[in-house]
């Protein structure tokens, strides 16, 4: 059942089908679960033109480098990680 839980709230804090990630998962002593909201940030599998849509402009842009081709973007809140023009990760500061 707490396995069950978590993966629910994983899923719904994770961005099933969203835009935007939510992070920050707390394990209570009771073992319950929290999810505390922080700084909005793009989620796993968007493009770059929606991040640009949805966020602005970065402040720094990292040219792609590698096999398969990786870029970033800096944000003021966080770092945003691409594999070929679409989300793979999102670090916040």
């Amino acid at each position: 059942m707490k396995n069950s839980l978590m993966s629910v709230v994983l899923l719904a804090a994770f961005g099933v089908s969203g835009s935007v990630a939510v992070a920050g998962i707390i394990a209570l002593p009771d073992g319950t679960y929290i999810v505390s909201e922080s700084a909005q940030t793009p989620a796993r599998g968007i493009e770059q033109s929606d991040v640009l849509q949805q966020f602005g402009e970065p402040s720094l842009r990292h040219a792609a480098v590698g096999q398969p081709a990786i870029s970033s973007w800096e944000y003021e809140n966080f770092h945003v990680y691409f594999e070929n023009g679409v989300v793979i990760h999102t670090v916040e500061r």
